[in-house]
């Protein structure tokens, strides 16, 4: 449903980001059985990312000096795909008309606000990870013909769809293919914000590769990752109405590669209506004393009832090197817009089966002590489908593990299930409370994560690897208390008192005439030495508590003792008190 006001289409209803927050379903706390790790190969980590060179090596992406002789006037030409794990490259056909004087598909943010309207006076710099921004990604590739590599800019359309520059993602006339592509939303420095996602697959525009036409440079790139899921992904559309360009505010952004401050790390934006507007290609004069290369593919977006939408990407300017006196940007036109909107984009999910993608599993503590809480774990459970399944209950597993590969070898630390009515292409962020670390971790540094449970369209997506691991150091628990009374009694009735120690856990208390031996370097105590002379075995509360009173052994009295107690669950020794016994 659609509404027309002024000369463009404003959907009623906006795509949301997260329809809600849900609480996980918890088992019975004393049906909860810690299952530990088990030694096997756990196969590669999903969605690895890894730079070629350090991300202050690459260099800002620059057009050729001869490409851009063809104006503009020209139609975009065909999509041309290339699949970057298996090479392919296919030209494909385009949609047929007759197609509307325009179009949008809403993005993921619908948070009322406005901007004041400037005229591109010069580039500001902007927090990255503002509401309106964090779908901007830094692009970084390699160009194979001279084998550097390189950044551009680039936006988030789609939970797994970015639209960038044609010149980011193949080199023109006598150029090739890019390689070894990855998106970083809310660049600042890292990807600490959502995360960073591999290319799969791009395409570009024929006109772009035969011709190195501005018509023409324009590419999307399919994701590995749904970074959208996190970051946020803006809308897009297309206006044929050549003098609506002159009279709406643009909004374009990315990461300049030298020259402003704060860069290369340091995102920028601007503001303003295009001065110079063609079918298929729109400029605007400015004055910037320094080049912009680096902010190539960066989108330029609209706002129309608080929701922007991309409608152009920066191709070209004018000033190299040492200036930039105008900036040139390839509209989406009709063509290219129904050929996202109805081809490109559906073909990254499956339309027939669910696809469950958990991300960002998180908790409040990085530290944590063996046999405590990691408190208000939480992730995001990603419908990566275009189906739309029934109300549905979704088992989930939380594991520990000693990497951020997180695989069913790993330890179970506990089970538990959503209950969520998916539509497609929906996220919800789920709460799953407290998670108990056992008390048997060794001290160091861990991954928690989820996998799900669920059999569905993709089963190499289940779980949450790498950025979306999360990580903890773990710490030594506080071992166990002994305390002893009542050993110089003339008619001994000694008590013995354990705190501290696991919950409902069976605790072995002994004694030794031999005193101390070696120090158990896992928790920092002295451990008795043999023989030992077995005194009990006692059962702890919900606490951790127990007590016991008897009489001394026969055998041990007029001589110096060692008690000292072990938690079979934990296999945490107590301190161990010395006393002689007369």
């Amino acid at each position: 449903m659609v509404s027309v006001i002024g000369s463009f289409l404003v959907p009623y209803l906006f795509q949301a980001t997260s329809a809600e927050t849900v609480d996980a379903i918890k088992p019975d706390p004393s049906s909860i059985r810690v299952r530990p790790a088990i030694p096997r190969d756990e196969g590669n980590p999903r969605f690895p990312v890894q730079l070629d060179v350090a991300p202050d090596q690459y260099l800002p992406r620059t057009p050729p000096a001869n490409f851009g002789r063809v104006t503009g006037t020209s139609t975009s030409g065909h999509p041309v795909t290339y699949d970057l794990e298996t090479g392919l490259e296919t030209i494909h056909l385009l949609p047929q008309g007759p197609f509307p004087g325009m179009d949008v598909e809403p993005g993921s943010d619908f948070a009322p606000w406005t901007e004041d309207v400037e005229s591109f006076p010069g580039l500001m710099a902007t927090n990255p990870e503002g509401v309106h921004f964090s779908m901007n990604c830094r692009l970084f590739f390699k160009d194979p013909t001279d084998g550097l590599n390189y950044v551009c800019s680039g936006t988030l359309i789609d939970p797994k769809t970015l639209i960038t520059a044609g010149h980011c993602v193949h080199g023109g006339p006598g150029g090739q293919w890019m390689t070894n592509l990855v998106a970083s939303p809310a660049w600042d420095g890292d990807d600490d914000f959502a995360g960073s996602a591999n290319g799969s697959a791009v395409v570009t525009w024929s006109n772009w590769i035969n011709s190195g036409d501005w018509a023409g440079d324009q590419a999307y790139v399919r994701l590995d990752r749904p970074v959208g899921v996190l970051a946020g992904w803006h809308g897009y559309g297309f206006n044929t109405n050549d003098s609506w360009w002159n009279v709406t505010t643009f909004y374009p952004s990315g990461w300049p590669g030298s020259g402003f401050s704060g860069a290369p790390h340091q995102y920028y934006r601007t503001a303003g209506s295009f001065d110079s507007v063609m079918p298929e290609v729109v400029t605007a004069n400015v004055n910037y004393p320094h080049w912009i290369g680096g902010m190539s593919g960066g989108g330029a977006y609209y706002t129309i009832l608080g929701s922007d939408f991309v409608g152009a990407t920066l191709s070209h300017g004018t000033g190299f090197p040492d200036s930039t006196t105008s900036i040139g940007f390839s509209r989406i036109s009709a063509n290219k817009f129904n050929y996202l909107r109805d081809t490109y984009i559906p073909s990254h999910y499956q339309d027939h089966q669910v696809d469950i993608v958990p991300l960002k599993c998180r908790a409040d503590l990085g530290t944590v002590k063996a046999g405590q809480n990691l408190t208000a774990l939480n992730y995001r459970l990603f419908n990566s489908s275009l189906h739309n399944p029934p109300n549905l209950t979704y088992g989930i597993d939380v594991y520990l593990s000693r990497n951020d590969n997180i695989t069913e070898a790993d330890t179970l630390i506990e089970s538990h299930s959503v209950t969520y009515n998916f539509e497609a292409k929906e996220f919800v962020r789920v709460n799953a409370g407290n998670i108990k670390i056992p008390y048997d971790t060794v001290p160091g540094v861990h991954y928690v994560g989820v996998i799900s449970k669920l059999i569905d369209a993709d089963s190499d997506n289940n779980d949450t690897d790498g950025w979306d691991a999360f990580k903890i150091t773990v710490q030594a628990p506080d071992r166990a208390n002994l305390s002893v009374s009542g050993l110089t009694s003339p008619s001994p009735a000694a008590q013995w008192t354990i705190s501290g120690a696991a919950p409902n856990s069976t605790v072995h208390l002994f004694a030794s005439v031999n005193g101390g031996g070696p120090t158990n370097t896992q928790f920092g105590v002295v451990q008795l030495t043999p023989p030992f002379i077995p005194l009990a075995q006692l059962s702890t509360d919900s606490n951790g508590d127990a007590i016991l009173s008897r009489e001394i052994p026969e055998g041990i009295g007029g001589t110096m003792v060692w008690f000292q107690a072990i938690d079979a669950t934990s296999l945490l020794f107590t301190n161990d008190i010395a006393t002689a016994i007369q």
